[in-house]
């Protein structure tokens, strides 16, 4: 690498402040998105083994499952209570798995003892039916239930519980309708399929979530401790939302307001929104600035399909940003941009149903024009996988982002940055920034006592500061690296997040004084949060 460049000067400004913003988000999930697993049927007699030989088991769904799980007890004695222990939790397992299930016990008496036999039974669907003691609101949309469902409810079909689960909840995402399903037993091999159809209960005004949150997130020029806090409300139709959205810092005062509401006419859910924020530098001096970045747009989203519990999603937004920024002292004008910006994302994720292996896949084409330089367009991808590596809370985390194929050199707002809570935690998003540049994240996490986990954690990421070069930049790519450890969990309600990280390596584009962090310095992130 070239060390005889240097790097501009980063100067504060507004769009800064709001990418740091929109980039820092670790709010913790604030709505329960779990759901009630899918129940066997509970079909036994009473049974007592003096001696357990052997397990045999007619299926291989979680065969291997079962035998691990009464492995401990071969040779020993098996009572009732062990058997409803044993239900309960192959119950558990199917409901997980995504399968509604028959499950049946004997005894088979053999030398020595006795084998206990486990016959799993997969019923087939036998019809469907849709039901609703609104006789018209069933007529009106049977056929787009039936329709949707596809083969998930065909007759002679297994009953997947997760496939329909995730099909259901499509439905509802644009129709203002709820589904609720009810699975009866018609005898060992069949199952009639009962949707109960129900219009979308409303209570405009009332709280759906919200939170407070404190953290020190923040960039240096304008305070790093920060203050947040999130409420969302019913709107003013069925499963509509607005959302209201406040941050502050010393030097920083930020908001944004979101209303989303379903459109049945647009098979999606429509969007408006608009953000500000003030910000001021707070080091002083003659070169002190001062600005406002607002940022207003539409927006829809639509389902693309789905594929057992992986969900595909479009999502359009058309936004206009205004950034302006002067000195301090005298009110110099230094910038004024004007930016219109069309963003296309198309997504994938399983995160609605999914419990154990979690993964988000996106990729977003971006074209726009501002008033200084004209059109633009790049590209940007990401992916998330959260899974668990055992039994015993044993995790791994693991995160990419990448931007590319930048027609021009980006302003600051539109460009990557590599640092931040979301990216290189040793970094802040005033780090490793340029027109191109991918990073990634692997993480190790140990569960314990149930809400609580510790994390060890590489982040390592590359950019190329000009698309195009410019004279006097640093415009050959670099590459940035930290190691670190995390710790997170719930102490009476409040959510505790943090983040112990060192920067490793060499930093090529380092000016003294220009960027936020040193090379090979230390940061501690945290935040607090307490939902209500």
């Amino acid at each position: 690498m070239a060390f005889g460049q240097s790097a501009p000067v980063v100067e504060p400004n507004p769009a800064a402040a709001l990418k740091n913003i929109q980039d820092n988000s670790t709010l913790p999930p604030l709505k329960d998105q779990t759901r009630d697993l899918s129940e066997v049927q509970r079909v036994d007699s009473k049974i007592y083994i003096d001696k357990l030989t052997g397990v045999s088991v007619n299926n291989e769904l979680i065969k291997e499952e079962i035998l691990q799980y009464w492995a401990p007890s071969i040779g020993k004695s098996v009572t009732d209570q062990d058997i409803s222990n044993f239900k309960e939790w192959a119950w558990q397992k199917f409901g997980q798995a995504g399968y509604f299930a028959f499950l049946y016990t004997e005894i088979l008496k053999e030398d020595g003892g006795q084998r206990l036999v486990i016959k799993i039974s997969l019923p087939k669907v036998k019809e469907i039916l849709i039901y609703s003691k609104d006789k018209a609101l069933a007529e009106k949309y049977s056929g787009q239930i039936i329709g949707r469902i596809g083969d998930s409810g065909m007759p002679g079909h297994t009953v997947d519980t997760l496939s329909l689960e995730q099909k259901l909840d499509n439905i509802s995402f644009d129709l203002p309708i709820s589904l609720d399903l009810n699975i009866r037993p018609v005898d060992s091999d069949q199952v009639i399929l009962v949707i109960n159809v129900t219009d979308k209960e409303n209570n405009p005004g009332a709280l759906r979530y919200g939170a407070v949150q404190v953290n020190n997130y923040g960039l240096t020029q304008y305070g790093r401790t920060q203050a947040l806090g999130i409420a969302a409300f019913n709107g003013f139709t069925p499963d509509s939302t607005a959302t209201v959205t406040a941050q502050g810092a010393e030097g920083l005062a930020y908001g944004r307001v979101e209303y989303e509401a379903p459109v049945e006419e647009l098979a999606g859910r429509a969007r408006i929104f608009g953000e500000s924020v003030y910000s001021r530098t707070i080091t002083g001096g003659t070169t002190a600035t001062q600005g406002l970045t607002s940022n207003y747009g539409v927006g829809l989203t639509n389902l693309l399909g789905s594929q057992r519990d992986m969900v595909y999603k479009s999502f359009i937004d058309l936004s206009q940003r205004n950034t302006s920024s002067k000195l301090q002292a005298g009110g110099l004008q230094i910038s004024s941009i004007v930016d219109d910006q069309a963003r296309l994302k198309f997504a994938a994720d399983n995160d609605r149903l999914a419990r154990d292996n979690i993964q988000h896949y996106e990729m977003t084409v971006v074209d726009g024009t501002d008033n200084n330089n004209g059109r633009y367009s790049f590209l940007l991808i990401g992916a998330n996988y959260q899974g668990r590596l055992n039994s015993t809370g044993l995790g791994l985390y693991a995160k990419m982002r990448a931007q590319g194929i930048p027609s021009r050199n980006l302003d600051t707002y539109n460009r990557i940055s590599l640092g931040g809570v979301n990216g290189l935690r040793a970094y802040t998003t005033l780090d490793g920034i340029g027109d191109m540049g991918a990073m990634g994240s692997l993480e190790i996490r140990q569960q314990y006592f149930v809400d609580h986990f510790i994390g060890a954690f590489y982040d390592g990421g590359i950019v190329k500061q000009n698309r195009n070069p410019v004279p006097g930049q640093f415009n050959t790519p670099y590459t940035l690296q930290d190691m670190g450890l995390s710790f997170g969990g719930y102490v009476k309600g409040i959510n505790y997040n943090a983040s112990v990280a060192k920067a490793i390596g060499s930093y090529a584009a380092f000016v003294p004084g220009v960027y936020e962090t040193n090379p090979n310095s230390w940061r501690f992130n945290f935040a607090l949060t307490y939902p209500i």
